[in-house]
């Protein structure tokens, strides 16, 4: 889910200024240029505050539309400032604050403006062709229809953050943040600028008809078709650039939102969308809980280890609580030492067989200890139970023993170890294929 929604977004910036200020021209002229005095001769000092000033009507009401353009704007706190259309090309800002700005459309155009915050900015259809945006904030900002072309995103924060129809042809993002945000852009980037990208895993596409950008579970109306076009494009750029974990959380993102689109289908008509439920569910259980869609292959590892033990204490359980009906016996032979797990459902139980030169009994374990050993044993013949001609993986683990052991359930265990070689052969052929391939591309 992503942190700050369309809605959510707006309500913040709207309330960020109760009302507006109106401010002089004169007087802002006086104000920057005293405050610029201030700041050649200290460096560092007090913030200007022109926090929701309407800037807008001032230029306008003086006709000097392009009075900011190119100046160099340090120390000056913007919050919830209007700055709609405003001519910012070529302005240098460094130590400002732009929080909830309404930069609706501006010029921005080369400007550079390295570490500023500009959280919950509204930068809808602005022009920031080429601007310097080094390391910059832009947390729950509004880019939807902004032109970023060339633009230098390096290490910037966009988390939550609305990239739709946002010109990205060229842009720089190595190193940015993008958890949560959502990601709709339109352009080609290359492949050299997205480098060590965070938070990829997260990001999200518009689901919901009725309010845009809203969580998939509270969306009255699911899209039919969502737009995944930047997002396999992102995908596509991270592969050819090698970027293979990056590529693999960003693919892993658009089949979660694949997913949660078919359960969001099936909940809205049940009858006439029941198969988009049946495979998200068989999606959810397979793919995103073993290895979240590509992401965690190790994950199907950690799987098999705990069939192992779960499995393990279900075999010991059945040869420690009721020996006597245990779906056990113990065949060893005195010849060759192969040992054999067997049934023998009827008196008596501690009888001697003879099978061929071989003398066999019955397993009944003396000790928790040696039900453990056994139960143990077994269960990981049963999760290495595959193999295909010499390679035989079942084969190799009971060679790591001193005599040749071979373990043989009957009865309900029988179906059981069958359940259990079902799981691990599964699990290990999805590690196999996500570790070594693309099965989600």
């Amino acid at each position: 889910m992503t942190l700050l929604f369309a809605t959510a977004v707006h309500a913040q910036r709207e309330r960020a200024c109760e009302r507006f200020v109106e401010i002089d021209f004169t007087d802002l002229q006086t104000a920057l240029k005293s405050h610029a005095a201030e700041r050649a001769e200290t460096r560092f000092g007090p913030r200007l505050d022109l926090s929701c000033h309407n800037i807008r009507r001032t230029l306008i009401e003086a006709e000097e539309p392009g009075f900011l353009r190119g100046k160099k704007l340090e120390g000056i706190d913007f919050t919830g400032a209007v700055l709609v259309e405003v001519d910012l090309s070529k302005v240098q800002m460094s130590d400002s604050l732009l929080v909830g700005a309404n930069l609706a459309g501006a010029e921005l155009a080369h400007a550079r403006i390295w570490q500023q915050d500009l959280s919950r900015a509204n930068l809808a259809a602005a022009d920031l062709t080429g601007a310097s945006l080094l390391g910059a904030k832009f947390t729950g900002a509004d880019l939807t229809g902004a032109n970023l072309s060339g633009a230098s995103l390096s290490r910037s924060d966009l988390t939550a953050a609305w990239l739709v129809n946002t010109n990205l042809e060229g842009a720089d993002l190595f190193g940015a943040t993008l958890a949560h945000s959502i990601w709709q852009p339109r352009g080609q980037f290359d492949r050299g600028n997205v480098g060590n990208l965070r938070g990829v895993r997260s990001l999200r596409v518009n689901l919901c008809e009725s309010s845009f950008g809203a969580p998939i579970a509270d969306c009255e109306t699911p899209v039919a078709e969502p737009d995944f076009s930047g997002l396999n494009h992102l995908i596509e750029t991270l592969s050819q650039a090698g970027h293979r974990q990056a590529e693999r959380d960003a693919t892993a993102a658009r089949e979660e939102m694949r997913n949660d689109l078919m359960v969001a289908h099936f909940l809205a008509d049940p009858l006439s969308n029941f198969t988009d439920g049946v495979v998200a569910i068989f999606r959810r259980l397979l793919f995103d809980i073993p290895v979240d869609y590509g992401t965690r292959p190790f994950g199907a590892l950690w799987g098999l280890m705990l069939s192992w033990i779960l499995f393990g204490a279900a075999y010991t359980a059945a040869l420690r609580i009721a020996p006597r009906s245990a779906e056990f016996a113990l065949y060893e032979s005195q010849m060759e030492g192969r040992i054999v797990l067997r049934s023998l459902r009827k008196p008596p139980y501690r009888a001697f067989v003879r099978a061929g030169d071989a003398e066999v009994t019955r397993l009944h374990p003396a000790t928790l200890p040696q039900a453990v050993k056994h139960g143990a044993l077994f269960s990981l013949a049963m999760v290495f139970r595959v193999g295909f001609r010499d390679v035989n993986v079942g084969e190799w683990v009971s060679r790591l023993r001193a005599n040749k052991v071979e373990y043989v359930a009957t009865g309900y265990l029988r179906t059981l170890a069958g359940v259990q070689s079902l799981i691990s052969l599964y699990l290990l052929a999805i590690f196999l294929l996500t570790f070594f391939g693309r099965p989600f591309q």
